[in-house]
């Protein structure tokens, strides 16, 4: 089992959702800078949520960032359709990834409070989700 497998896994299942693109990315910094034609979403890795280590064993909670980004429209003000497109692709997200079990050997994801607030520039807002998974990793060199 790779340790970052899930992101891999989260983009293929997104990859299936009405043709939205989606792309891997570094970080979420990468995806906004990365963001050319909108709609799109991002996946990106957000650290460990929690460590909890039994001896040889460790059970780590990663959290999984969906970016999503869709189209500011100049002199929208009230950002009503990026809304309305963000929330479309994010009805289907949502849904499509709460309680799905990535691989054997990871928890079902699990929605969480994104740790990255939503935000825009001049071209793009961006509605991050956040999602855990934990694993069991297990060594014999584990703790030294």
């Amino acid at each position: 089992m790779s340790y970052l497998a899930v992101g891999a896994l989260i983009k293929s299942k997104l990859n299936l959702l009405n043709n939205y693109r989606v792309y891997a990315a570094r970080d979420v910094d990468m995806g906004k800078a990365k963001a050319q034609k909108a709609p799109c979403i991002f996946v990106s890795y957000g650290g460990e949520a929690s460590v909890e280590r039994h001896g040889k064993a460790a059970l780590i909670t990663q959290t999984w960032i969906v970016l999503v980004a869709v189209a500011n429209e100049k002199n929208n003000v009230s950002g009503d359709k990026a809304n309305a497109d963000a929330g479309e692709i994010l009805g289907s997200v949502i849904p499509a990834l709460i309680g799905w079990i990535p691989e054997a050997g990871y928890t079902p994801l699990e929605l969480v409070a994104s740790p990255i607030p939503h935000g825009y520039d001049d071209k793009f807002l961006y509605y991050p989700i956040a999602f855990n998974t934990t694993i069991r990793i297990t060594g014999d060199n584990y703790g030294c």
